[in-house]
């Protein structure tokens, strides 16, 4: 069973995806939540359905993360860093601002909440889950900057769980292709289809991820039972690393 405890959990990126999967599963498991998200309206959307707080917070900017961390009701006791963005171009167009903006959001927000929260994490001994990316081990066309955003998370994650230790425990979650709003993009009808085709025939076990699966094991890692974890990646992927390492 999941862990019940009266410190909150964080979650960013919670307005869509695997953010908002993970804020529905950490509230069914009896946690009191704060999303966070960019999207003002959807979050508070989000919010009003769970019956959680929410604030807007752009996570690449220190002064909105840091002002979110203090308004925090009490300790925290887990935190689930979600927020993320993609830009798929390849590396003769990718401008620096573009690559800046992709780094600065999905790795160095993860580095700036991970700071905020931490003396909120402390109070609690809690956990935090920093979801990364398979695509930061094995790369797509065009994937400069998410690439290398996810990658360099892995490292921030071994790191910081050392820093951490041993009132908090930090981990990272790799998902594969999962079904969310940044994998279908502005894709519909035919073209949509020949994504998700696509993305499924890579897969060992025929299918994407739905976000549920991959909150599920989010709930796992910030729980009593992965008390031993730490300093860890989880690959969720349904065998598409496997996959790829057998064709090397």
């Amino acid at each position: 069973m999941p862990s019940r405890s009266p410190a909150y959990a964080v979650v960013t990126g919670a307005a869509s995806g695997i953010g908002l999967a993970v804020a529905t599963r950490l509230g069914a498991d009896g946690w009191p939540l704060l999303l966070l998200d960019a999207d003002g309206e959807r979050v508070e959307h989000a919010a009003e359905r769970l019956g959680a707080r929410a604030a807007i917070v752009d996570v690449a900017d220190p002064a909105s993360v840091e002002a979110a961390a203090a308004g925090l009701a009490g300790p925290c006791g887990a935190l689930v860093l979600a927020a993320g963005i993609e830009r798929n171009v390849p590396l003769d167009d990718l401008g620096a601002g573009e690559w800046r903006r992709v780094v600065d959001v999905n790795l160095g927000g993860q580095y700036l909440c991970l700071r905020a929260f931490l003396p909120r994490l402390r109070e609690a001994r809690g956990a935090v889950v920093c979801i990364g990316s398979v695509v930061g081990r094995a790369a797509y066309p065009g994937a400069t900057a998410y690439a290398a955003s996810k990658a360099g998370l892995e490292g921030l994650v071994r790191a910081a769980a050392i820093d951490c230790a041993p009132a908090v425990r930090v981990n990272c979650l790799l998902p594969g292709s999962t079904d969310t709003p940044m994998l279908r993009g502005d894709r519909t009808g035919a073209a949509l289809d020949a994504l998700m085709d696509e993305a499924r025939s890579a897969v060992p076990l025929g299918r994407v991820a739905r976000p549920e699966e991959i909150a599920a094991v989010a709930a796992f890692l910030v729980s009593d039972d992965a008390g031993y974890v730490t300093g860890a990646s989880v690959v969720v992927d349904g065998g598409l690393g496997a996959r790829l390492a057998t064709n090397v």
